[in-house]
């Protein structure tokens, strides 16, 4: 039986593939994981990390095929990394002393909903759920002293509270995005397919709805740059953030496309066919996200876009390979964030093989970025490692240490 998709509004208009389907799996060779799985078996240390996804991927295991779909909206419901800044409506900026920079309290068994930490009011006080399922049209639904229609509750202060927003983004980014990346992991230690089920409708739900999202049409933080003449690109999240997110979910596709084809439960649930299934994830999450990073819409500091197009175009399998590819190595005349390495690598990086960033942490992204495409190219043909200055690079980041 076909489930209805989740929410009432109207899908962005799908892409259909523009290159043959993918055949093969392309990140991890077959030797690769079963390497992987001996050293799981023989050593402790091993068998502790693998451990770690396995644990959080069983907590996935329990939740029902067409709550996972609810869990991801529309673009139509806005994203907020912050409520604002004038804290919690009833107890204020006290809650920032209990809770940080980003303290509401996200409980996935109530959508759209965040609680403070201090006095435990939680917000909005409408059903968004509900109004969201009317289309975002039943204003009747908006009840209670701190409705929010999704693009915030103002206050009598003046401020707004994204409070929909926040619960959405964080959602979206602290537990969909890992959720999937951790079932990925958790097939590919123990060669489960119920891992794998998980992780296939979570792709097909976030393929439906990524072609519509854009950051900065539909989030907080566009509308305050926009106030200032500048924009803010992205995608479900910011740019820098989308990068990560983009990355962890083609790693995943390239883990469990090959369960796809034989997932009845999947293809029942959606009306689809395996082979539409895993067109619809490469065309529209795959290459639309390989689309973003060269629009700019996913871009973060120097080797997160970089890492998140090598896993896209691995994943993807076939398209503009080299093309893509060969960008990351010698693409000239752009933003330096986009530099190619036969270039960044001596242009913005320093003789003691020190990056031109502002910190120690902000540069260690370039090694910890780096090596991870890196490993990903191996089998490519393309040896970032081939690369003179990249071993100053590393170089330069154990003088730090």
């Amino acid at each position: 039986m076909t489930v209805s998709l989740a929410g009432a509004l109207a899908l962005p208009k799908v892409r259909q593939p523009q290159f043959p389907l993918k055949t093969d799996r392309m990140i991890y060779s077959d030797e690769e994981i079963a390497q992987a799985r001996r050293n799981i078996a023989t050593y402790p240390a091993a068998k502790a990390l693998a451990g770690n996804s396995v644990k959080a991927a069983d907590a996935w295991l329990e939740w029902d095929d067409a709550e996972l779909r609810e869990l991801i909206p529309t673009a139509d419901v806005p994203r907020a990394f912050n409520v604002g800044t004038a804290g919690c409506p009833k107890c204020g900026k006290r809650i920032y002393e209990k809770g940080g920079t980003y303290p509401w309290i996200i409980d996935l068994k109530q959508p759209f909903k965040v609680t403070c930490p201090v006095c435990a009011s939680t917000f909005p006080s409408n059903d968004f759920k509900a109004y969201y399922k009317s289309g975002m049209e039943d204003k009747s639904l908006l009840k209670g002293d701190y409705a929010d229609d999704g693009w915030g509750w103002a206050g009598p202060d003046g401020q707004r509270y994204w409070l929909v927003a926040y619960a959405n983004h964080w959602t979206l980014h602290n537990h969909v995005v890992p959720a999937i990346g951790h079932l990925g992991w958790a097939y590919l230690f123990t060669g489960d397919q119920r891992y794998a089920h998980k992780a296939a409708v979570m792709l097909d739900r976030v393929a439906e709805v990524y072609p519509g999202m854009d950051y900065d049409t539909q989030s907080r933080y566009a509308q305050l740059q926009h106030a200032n003449g500048s924009l803010y690109p992205g995608k479900m999240v910011n740019s820098i953030w989308a990068t990560g997110n983009l990355a962890t979910m083609a790693g995943c596709y390239d883990a469990v496309w090959e369960t796809i084809d034989g997932d009845k439960t999947l293809q029942e649930l959606t009306g689809r066919t395996g082979d539409q299934i895993r067109a619809n994830i490469e065309a529209n999450l795959l290459e639309e996200g390989i689309d973003g990073i060269f629009a700019g819409k996913i871009r973060g500091n120097f080797g997160m876009h970089q890492r998140a197009l090598v896993y896209a175009t691995l994943a993807r399998q076939h398209g503009k390979t080299d093309e893509w590819l060969g960008t990351i190595f010698s693409r000239t005349g752009c933003s330096s964030l986009f530099t190619g390495l036969n270039y960044a690598l001596y242009n913005l990086v320093y003789r003691d093989g020190i990056p031109c960033e502002t910190s120690p942490g902000y540069n260690s992204l370039w090694t910890r970025t780096i090596t991870k495409f890196a490993e990903a190219l191996k089998r490519t043909g393309y040896d970032v490692y081939a690369i003179p200055k990249t071993q100053r690079l590393y170089d330069g980041m154990l003088d730090v240490i």
